[in-house]
């Protein structure tokens, strides 16, 4: 039984974390990475997310999963400022997490033990995370802001809930959904809605990063748009922490030069321009 599968995964240690980086897409920089929670079964193999996290929700162990993600996070920036990788983790949140008033001080115990910096720690939230109590979240992402911890909306284009608000938001970031960067190639609306969603972060003073990278010409087409950072198998997948430290101590301009310059299989227009410079967002020079 699954249920009981993902329980004892998370008691015992089961679960586990992959990384998947970030770049700038002006230096091909690596500037961050998001920590993703994974977890093969003995019999089932591997449970995407969307199934054991809902289980996990059933049982009531979101508040146990966030905070064994962010452990696991926090652990990893410490390895990898120990051997000079300074870059941020960012973890999920789930709208429960923005309920949860304990939240931000267990935040700050993890990080002191650590001995990490705050800004280390990245946390990301969907548009419509803040629906159930929008004043509670707001109240508990102010207080991670408040630690020195940034914050993200994720999936932005698929919600209008939080838009609205986004101005008294403690947001840094907004993360445009893969769903809109996979299809803006062939779909006017879908790029309608990443241009727009590039411009609003623009005006609001915020970075943007696009996730769902697949192909180089996804890439010149965000970048021309203006977008600051991306993420994708593109560029790499996942990866343990382990595996994520070694390849990003052998990573330079000349490997993002190479991965991303050609066509691949599947890719939208190799018309498309290539990539040019321009003003990276202040945030991130």
């Amino acid at each position: 039984d699954l249920y009981m599968s993902a329980r004892d995964a998370l008691e015992s240690g089961d679960l586990f974390v992959h990384y998947q980086p970030k770049f700038s897409t002006t230096t091909g920089a690596i500037t961050g990475a998001e920590a993703l929670a994974r977890w093969t079964h003995d019999v089932h193999g591997a449970i995407p997310p969307g199934e054991f996290v809902p289980l996990l929700a059933q049982a009531g162990l979101i508040g146990d999963l966030t905070r064994f993600v962010i452990e696991h996070a926090i652990s990893t920036a410490a390895t990898f400022r120990d051997v000079e990788i300074e870059i941020p983790i960012a973890v999920n949140l789930t709208p429960r997490d923005l309920l949860d008033p304990e939240l931000p001080e267990d935040i700050a115990r993890m990080l002191g033990r650590s001995g990490v910096e705050p800004g280390a720690l990245h946390v990301e939230i969907t548009e419509d995370a803040m629906v159930v109590d929008f004043d509670t979240s707001v109240s508990v992402l102010s207080r991670l802001r408040g630690l020195g911890v940034r914050v993200a909306i994720v999936d932005v284009g698929t919600g209008y809930s939080s838009l609205q608000h986004l101005p008294r938001l403690p947001v840094d970031p907004l993360k445009i959904d893969r769903s809109f960067i996979s299809r803006m190639g062939s779909d006017d609306r879908a790029a309608a809605i990443v241009r727009a969603s590039i411009n609003l972060a623009g005006d609001l003073g915020l970075a943007t990063v696009s996730e769902g990278i697949d192909d180089p010409a996804t890439l010149r087409l965000v970048t021309e748009l203006g977008c600051d950072e991306v993420q994708g198998f593109l560029i790499q997948r996942p990866l343990d922490a382990a595996s994520f430290l070694e390849w990003a101590q052998s990573w330079d301009h000349d490997r993002w030069t190479a991965v991303t310059a050609g066509p691949v299989a599947g890719s939208v227009d190799d018309g498309i321009p290539p990539l040019r410079p321009r003003v990276v967002h202040a945030a991130l020079r």
